[in-house]
């Protein structure tokens, strides 16, 4: 994986949640820190480690250690992420969560039961979860381990069209070139607006600002595509603690914040989930406010798809899908500059009533 193939992979995945209200981390120079190219470090237990995206969630969970999302960002040449890379990232979680100062001076303390002062470290721990997103899916096995170990995987085909081959484009750059292209994009990813470019190059380049503008018609189309991902992007949370990528359209967004704001955080709101053919992943919660529907689509998580694809895609069990896995979802996101948290549930009868129609 060259290494513009992989920066702007990060900053995709960096800015798509931005966009769902996740914050970058702030290094603290010590636990956190960055190197002078640029790269940013976690220690571990055992090692520190490259973090390829490093977020802080939206909310933070009472009574628990604060919580960081790790993203290790995959750009590999068509191929799909395999057993040892999500295995890697386990110990990769593993290896964060364990780690733990006890220096000779806390140990000494601590002999004194008539200290003053607590024999405590005084710094915040983290509780990280690890992901791994590609740019062109992940090995049954890989998906596999994942959901045993509940590991994220992002499958960014599933959101930006032609991902995989924009990406491996950039193989046919010149290396000087991609050098010129990562500082631009470090900076200025994904709005590559001419005029913003210009006025900056100075910064970047000196005077020389032709390059800056003559942007790679790849690098062009992922810009263009994460920009409207971003406007589109929110979360779900399944019951089980699977995360779901999910979509909605500007007019979707805005009923959803209006429900939200209408009913608040009472209880969970009425929703139901469909697909429009038989036999496809592309499916769709629907919510009706103000008589009008209210479409968030998703791709079904592989697992899932695989075991209905299994009972040659049997109606009823798509049925036991939905009740099984899907009757609770939690939708996060931004809707503009304000944030979106509503918690959806799929009413008791609504199964009862399906499985009549199908029989």
């Amino acid at each position: 994986m060259n290494k513009l193939k992989g920066t702007i992979l990060e900053l995709i995945v960096e800015n798509l949640l931005i966009a769902c209200g996740f914050k970058k981390v702030i290094p603290d120079g010590i636990y956190v820190h960055k190197t002078g190219n640029g790269l940013r470090y976690v220690n571990g237990k055992g090692s520190n480690h490259d973090a390829d995206v490093l977020m802080e969630p939206p909310q933070q969970m009472p009574f628990a250690y604060p919580a960081r999302l790790l993203v290790e960002c995959k750009a590999y040449s068509k191929s799909k992420i395999g057993l040892g890379i999500v295995r890697a990232a386990l110990g990769l979680q593993h290896d964060l969560n364990d780690f733990e100062i006890v220096t000779t001076e806390h140990l000494k303390q601590r002999k004194n039961y008539r200290r003053i002062t607590y024999a405590i470290e005084h710094r915040e721990r983290y509780k990280y979860q690890i992901a791994v997103a590609s740019i062109n899916g992940f090995k049954k096995t890989a998906i596999e381990f994942a959901c045993n170990h509940k590991i994220p995987l992002i499958d960014l085909s599933l959101l930006i069209d032609n991902i995989e081959t924009d990406i491996n484009s950039f193989e046919n750059i010149p290396e000087e070139r991609q050098i010129e292209l990562l500082n631009l994009s470090r900076q200025h990813f994904p709005n590559f607006e001419t005029t913003h470019i210009a006025n900056n190059a100075s910064h970047i380049l000196g005077d020389n600002i032709r390059p800056l503008l003559d942007i790679p018609e790849c690098l062009m189309n992922i810009a263009i595509k994460t920009k409207q991902a971003m406007k589109d992007l929110l979360v779900g949370t399944l019951p089980n603690g699977d995360t779901l990528l999910l979509t909605a359209d500007e007019l979707s967004k805005s009923l959803l914040f209006m429900l939200q704001n209408e009913a608040g955080n009472h209880q969970p709101l009425m929703f139901t989930v469909h697909f429009d053919e038989r036999g496809v992943r592309k499916w769709y919660a629907s919510v009706i406010y103000a008589e009008q529907p209210i479409r968030i689509n998703f791709e079904l998580p592989d697992q899932l798809f695989m075991h209905w694809r299994s009972t040659d895609f049997d109606l009823n069990e798509a049925v036991n899908v939905k009740e099984r896995y899907l009757k609770y979802l939690n939708i996060t996101g931004k809707y503009r500059e304000s944030r979106i948290n509503i918690h959806l549930r799929i009413p008791d009868d609504w199964f009862n009533a399906i499985r009549e129609t199908i029989d």
